[in-house]
């Protein structure tokens, strides 16, 4: 896994963080700072919250928000644009490639996308994105063992959309 160390980084510093992430009844904004975006399916059974911090740290919301995923977003090798990671139930600490691939979901790039067309995402301070892709994720997320145990139905979905803002 080329991001083992990225991983192993943001999972020890989010050890030290007990930010929560609330955006309901907060409606989102082109002023709202990426930092603090909430965006959603259409139907709102998949929400993914920004944590607030400078980390890219963020949680996926499934069904009635009773089960949560942990995510981050860190710099792409490639083309300079940002990827993301999406866990389930990571151990603490330092952890073995092989531990970081079983409790990975997904891994790919994020990107914002405006007028139909991807691009970066933006900085946690700058104005958030309208729209996130996040390529394949819904595929591997519903495709898992995690997800068939949930017993929630499969969701296809495209692009999540700003719902709402913390604040």
């Amino acid at each position: 896994m080329k991001a083992a160390p990225v991983l192993i980084a943001a999972l020890a510093a989010a050890a030290l963080l007990s930010v929560g992430v609330v955006a309901t009844g907060l409606k989102g904004s082109r002023s709202c700072p990426q930092g603090l975006a909430a965006y959603g399916a259409l139907d709102q059974a998949i929400l993914l919250e920004f944590a607030g911090t400078a980390d890219g740290r963020f949680e996926v919301l499934l069904g009635d928000g009773g089960v949560a995923l942990e995510g981050f977003v860190y710099p792409g090798e490639d083309d300079g644009g940002k990827e993301a990671v999406v866990l389930n139930n990571c151990p603490e600490g330092d952890a073995t490639g092989e531990e970081l691939a079983a409790c990975t979901i997904w891994q790919g790039p994020i990107n914002a996308v405006a007028d139909g067309s991807a691009g970066p995402l933006p900085a946690s301070d700058q104005p958030a994105a309208g729209a996130l892709r996040l390529a394949g994720f819904d595929e591997a997320l519903t495709a898992s063992e995690f997800y068939r145990r949930t017993g929630l139905p499969v969701r296809a979905f495209d692009e999540l959309t700003l719902l709402a803002c913390r604040q």
